[in-house]
């Protein structure tokens, strides 16, 4: 049975490697970004920001599962409010899972700044009502 499986960010290196494999695995995948153009074929495309829950929330309707790779944005606060607004749209939607990909180690017990924000982000994920994956 062909499972909709929403890809934020598909556009980048990660995202788009998700995307390719949904397809291949005969799932549907919905890749969102600000364009709402990509790449890939076999891909849908739709236009949607990580920070907007009502865009968000129409796009994760019916969704098995919303891959979520953590954007690099370095400005203070911006990689948790998309989690937050990913979280709340998912919640919105009753999406079936969601996956964060962190996009690289997070480091425990240190103070990296990269890392402290990524543990945010974990948090934010984990702490929503949708059963939730983190890689």
């Amino acid at each position: 049975m062909s499972k909709k499986i929403v890809v934020l960010t598909a556009n980048g290196a990660q995202g788009s490697a998700i995307a390719r494999s949904v397809v291949a695995r005969g799932h549907r995948a919905l890749a969102l970004t600000r364009s709402g153009r990509g790449p890939l074929a076999g891909v849908s495309y739709d236009t949607a920001y990580l920070t907007d829950v009502d865009a968000l929330s129409r796009a994760f309707a019916g969704a098995d599962a919303v891959v979520f790779t953590s954007a690099l944005d370095y400005r203070t606060g911006a990689r948790e409010r998309m989690a937050e607004a990913v979280v709340a749209a998912a919640e919105r939607a009753g999406a079936g899972r969601l996956v964060l990909n962190t996009a690289g180690q997070v480091f425990e017990g240190y103070d990296r700044p990269v890392s402290a924000v990524l543990r945010r982000v974990r948090e934010i994920v984990l702490g929503g009502r949708t059963p939730a994956v983190i890689l």
